[in-house]
């Protein structure tokens, strides 16, 4: 053989290869499915971080739930001459002075902002199931006491809707405890 011919007869041997069409497709095919699984275990990530996230979203919440709400059950607590005032101011609201019932309103005022706080938070289903449920009865609870009966007409205005809307039903249904509700001479 001569040279030319050895050479022409080699050079298919050390050529690159080429794919056939079926081979690419199937790489593609197989880079898609690995890409898709990827993908799959990227929002499975997330899924668990997002839980986790929702999870302390809503410990907090209860966190601030704590907060809100404890901070004016504990003012009485703590103060025995305030909590003579605001037995006083509760059962007896027209037999207060100006300045005892200012400063009771303020502690009304606290109560239905920690109300208001709780039922907006269920609304958005930021705090644990149940929780709204046993703070929208204690809150309930107060509705037909005289001294929250006289602060709910003269603060409704400071509360938004729904909130207001939703205490207003509540108000009108709430029968009124024995106990002085009306000032003298109405």
């Amino acid at each position: 053989m001569d040279s030319s011919t050895a050479s022409k007869d080699e050079l298919p041997s050390q050529r690159p290869r080429r794919f056939s069409r079926e081979s690419l497709e199937l790489a593609a095919l197989a880079a898609e499915v690995i890409g898709a699984v990827a993908v799959l275990i990227t929002l499975a990530f997330l899924a668990v971080q997002i839980a986790d996230n929702n999870k302390l979203l809503e410990s907090q919440a209860y966190f601030n739930f704590l907060e809100v709400a404890h901070h004016p059950i504990a003012m009485p607590v703590q103060d025995p001459e305030f909590n003579t005032l605001l037995q006083k101011c509760t059962q007896t609201p027209y037999e207060t002075t100006v300045d005892e019932w200012e400063r009771c309103s303020s502690f009304y005022f606290i109560m239905y902002n920690s109300w208001e706080y709780t039922y907006y938070q269920d609304g958005n289903d930021a705090l644990p199931k149940g929780l709204h449920v046993g703070a929208d009865a204690y809150f309930r609870g107060f509705l037909s006491k005289p001294g929250y009966r006289r602060f709910w007409p003269e603060y409704r205005e400071a509360y938004g809707e729904p909130f207001r809307s939703y205490v207003e039903e509540l108000f009108i249904a709430a029968k009124p405890s024995p106990g002085k509700t009306e000032e003298a001479g109405e």
